[in-house]
């Protein structure tokens, strides 16, 4: 199943002039566009009909009949609204006796294919048929038919099928197939056999979106976790942003306490439009893990013990009030994963309150993209570009990682955007979803991006220069130096691509009349992410594009409120708002660097476990060794909490309100979904609280929301363009070892998932692919255990052969067993160059 260009942005079929015509509707005159179908014409003025099978983000598919109106013009007859383009002069009529009637049959034939059993079923009070049955009647007659008899289908992780209850709308398989670009399941058989199905009849082996659930107007699909013994009118339904990944994707939680009773997302939600991933559906499971902490720890004779919030709070204000006494150093290093509110408080604290310029967000690529890249060539720490241009963009240029695994919201929309004939160009060797949709995949050598852009830029100059605009900037002599030395022949050797492929991907560019450049941040993932943004942001200037609405750098963080607390001048290069800090202090590579040898005295760490999730070589033992005062503020004991002085704990992002700003800038709402399982704070009221007993309150909500609301202005945005050097080439791996590309999992990609038991069960044991000629020569066959070592370190996986693999390079996926090929990593920005063997 297809998507038609005309109906590939959700809507239905559409005309290209949207010329007004005059049609009729229950005897009054109404203006609707033209080219747009019965229903949607309608709806705009306020007519509802009945639908069972219509999403408007489908291709019209018309299969329920529940939509039928009468027309009463030339071609008298009942027709489904969904399906029929509106024309000149069509006289309509929604209410007639004979529509009614219709409505009532097609129940009683849906019927015939479905188990009664209202009453007990988890979806009563939550069912379209059952409120199309309340309004039109037809269970009180029953069709002189036997229902066909099928067997409850729970082979499936998460997701059981009730084929009895299935009403073969088809709303599933087309989002699985329209939507997903997945198609996982399809309608099979014929006449009173047909079903829905995997098309191999085994189990479910797919995303696990779970947007099949939600499309489901009954209970033929459902998800056993969230079975609930209330009613849904007696369950709390909040809404809030997922707390994931940088996307933003509005979500609701259905609750009967503490726990989720189900997660969905409205088809009017945004910038999500009803879509979920794994991770924001299932991953809720994390918030009973048994590293939750619910009570603050305080290491008394060499121990972690249980006190009081009193006695952990005075003991953390003393702990800094003696350290400023002292005259030592107090560094404070932060996560992406606090609220823009809380961001904004943790830097206040520490540098007005503690006195400190030491604060940041950690190690984390999406901030360098923002601060050192975007800001570098921008002037401003923002992404250019939104989740809604991909939407009409004529060209996305994919750097740095498969959404399909990094970012399934960006996938997701860009098998629409292929669908309707934008070019889709991936810059990564991995095939997944999008590789059949592509107009050109790259099979580009880790951390070949940069050198990748540069080549293309390169190529642009030579083709037509970079126009008068760039010409006339500072630097421009140095730029254009650097980028001659990209020869064909380098940029091969560089990147992997052929100067072939750098061509055909300069003509599709130049083509475009707007394009976005998506640049995936995270964990592992190698190559220098500062010169990709930047080099991206040049791209666009040289194609003419920079400024253009719809098109733009859009920088995807690993982690929720990437773009938030950048804002929020959490970053000791950033005053709130992206400008200057006016006393710059360590970035969070240096503050452990520094606290390594022995220059911190107190170390305060939020949200981040330096011991258990950071690369090895950056040395976070020896600086928490080092410090004499180490506090650690999280909703888990990590490794890190294990090692500190104090430990307080602070509830998660959906336990709680506050706000996040997606990788789009947009500042979405975060509202409490679900309870702690005991009363606990946010990271806010931990700093309050802690300031307060430091003689020192922080501002109140009312200042921070304004200093925040200043620090949101678009007209912050873009404070002039400027132009830096490409890296120079990087060494190639020594001899008899390969290049090692690092890359998230859908199901599992850091530390939160780990805590998840339902997202582990998907998420396959961590494995590194092979190129045929390295496993030949390597003696490695598909399934073998093999080693991987890097720096005096290794790690187990399991092998796979992959022929999209280049030769001398291998790409391992995080896996769920935690084995964790990213503990090999020592310089996130280099190649990782590592040996692989067979396990001996």
């Amino acid at each position: 199943m297809g998507v038609p260009p005309a109906a590939a942005d959700g809507g239905a079929v559409r005309a290209r002039a949207m010329d007004t015509i005059l049609i009729t509707v229950n005897g009054q005159p109404v203006e609707v566009p033209a080219g747009i179908t019965l229903l949607e014409a309608l709806r705009r003025h306020g007519i509802e009909l009945p639908t069972l099978c219509h999403d408007e983000r489908l291709t019209p598919y018309g299969g329920c009949r529940m939509c039928v109106v009468v027309r009463r013009d030339g071609r008298p007859g009942l027709v489904p609204a969904c399906s029929t383009p509106v024309l000149p002069g069509m006289k309509i009529d929604t209410e007639a006796p004979e529509v009614h009637e219709a409505r009532r049959r097609q129940l009683q034939l849906i019927l015939l294919n479905h188990r009664m059993e209202c009453p007990v079923c988890e979806r009563t009070g939550d069912c379209r048929l059952q409120d199309l049955l309340f309004e039109y009647g037809g269970d009180e007659g029953q069709l002189p038919f036997d229902l066909v008899r099928r067997p409850r289908d729970e082979a499936s992780p998460l997701i059981v099928r009730d084929p009895e209850k299935c009403i073969l709308c088809a709303k599933c398989v087309r989002l699985c197939d329209e939507v997903q670009g997945v198609a996982a399941i399809g309608v099979v058989g014929r006449g009173l056999e047909a079903r829905v199905a995997t098309w191999l009849g085994g189990p479910l082996d797919c995303e696990f979106c779970g947007q099949c659930v939600d499309a489901c107007p009954v209970a033929a699909l459902a998800i056993p976790q969230f079975a609930s013994e209330l009613p849904a009118w007696q369950r709390t339904a909040v809404t809030t942003t997922c707390s994931y990944c940088s996307c933003g994707c509005e979500l609701t939680v259905a609750s009967d306490g503490a726990r989720p009773s189900g997660v969905s997302a409205a088809t009017t939600s945004r910038p999500n439009r009803g879509k979920l991933c794994a991770k924001g559906r299932f991953g809720w499971d994390v918030l009973r893990h048994r590293d939750r902490l619910t009570q603050p720890l305080v290491r008394q004779g060499g121990r972690l013990i249980e006190v009081s919030w009193d006695e952990a709070l005075a003991a953390v204000a003393s702990g800094f009030a003696a350290a400023r006494e002292r005259g030592e150093v107090i560094a404070a290093v932060g996560s992406t994963r606090l609220t823009t509110e809380d961001a904004y408080l943790l830097q206040r604290f520490v540098r007005e309150t503690l006195g400190s310029p030491h604060v940041s967000a950690g190690i984390d690529p999406g901030v360098e993209a923002l601060v050192a890249g975007m800001s570098e060539a921008l002037g401003a720490p923002r992404s250019t570009a939104t989740i809604a241009d991909l939407a009409t963009a004529d060209a996305v240029l994919v750097l740095r990682a498969d959404p399909g695994r990094s970012h399934p919201l960006v996938k997701t929309e860009l098998v629409t955007a292929a669908r309707r004939g934008a070019k889709v160009l991936l810059a990564h060797p991995f095939p997944g979803t999008l590789s059949a949709l592509a107009a050109q995949q790259l099979p580009l050598a880790p951390a070949g991006e940069e050198a990748l852009l540069s080549s293309v830029l390169a190529e642009l100059l030579r083709r037509r220069g970079a126009g008068d605009a760039v010409e006339r900037l500072d630097g421009y002599a140095a730029w254009r130096a650097g980028l001659d030395g990209y020869r064909p022949a380098l940029a091969a050797a560089l990147t992997g691509v052929t100067p072939e492929a750098v061509g055909r991907l300069a003509d599709r560019l130049e083509a475009a009349a707007s394009l976005v450049v998506t640049v995936a941040t995270g964990r592992g993932i190698p190559g220098h992410v500062v010169g990709v943004a930047r080099r991206a942001v040049e791209l666009l200037a040289v194609l003419g594009l920079l400024g253009r609405p719809g098109s733009g750098v859009l920088v995807l963080g690993e982690r929720a409120n990437t773009q938030g607390v950048v804002l929020a001048g959490l970053d000791p290069r950033l005053a709130v708002g992206g400008g200057s800090a006016p006393s710059p202090g360590w970035t969070a590579a240096e503050t452990i660097h520094r606290a390594a040898a022995g220059e911190v005295g107190t170390l305060y760490v939020i949200g981040q476990d330096l011991l258990g999730a950071w690369p090895a070589g950056i040395g976070a033992c020896r600086a928490v060794e080092h410090a004499r005062f180490v506090v650690v503020q999280d909703p888990f004991l990590t490794d890190t909490g294990r090692a500190a002085d104090v430990v307080l704990p602070v509830c998660c992002l959906v336990e709680r309100d506050g706000s996040l700003i997606g990788a789009d800038g947009v500042r979405r709402p975060l509202h409490q979904a679900l309870t702690p399982p005991v009363p606990l704070p946010g990271d806010g009221e931990v700093l309050r609280e802690i300031a307060v007993r430091l003689g020192a309150p922080l501002p109140d909500s009312a200042e921070v929301e304004a200093e925040l609301d200043r620090a949101c202005e678009p007209s912050e945005q873009a404070r002039g363009f400027r132009l830096t050097p490409p890296s120079q080439p990087e060494a190639s791996p020594p001899a008899g070892g390969v290049s090692l590309d690092l890359g998230p999992q859908l199901f599992h990609s850091g530390s939160t998932t780990l805590r998840s038991a339902t997202l582990l069960g998907l998420a396959a044991p961590e494995t590194v692919l092979l190129a045929p000629e390295d496993a030949r020569r390597l003696g490695i066959k598909r399934g073998d255990t093999v080693r991987a070592s890097a720096g005096g370190r290794e790690v187990f996986l399991r092998a796979e052969v992959n022929d999209r693999i280049r030769p001398g390079t291998a790409m391992a996926l995080w896996g769920g067993d935690g084995s964790g090929a990213g503990r090999l990593v020592t310089d996130p920005a280099r190649p990782l160059a590592a040996e692989i063997g067979r396990r001996s």
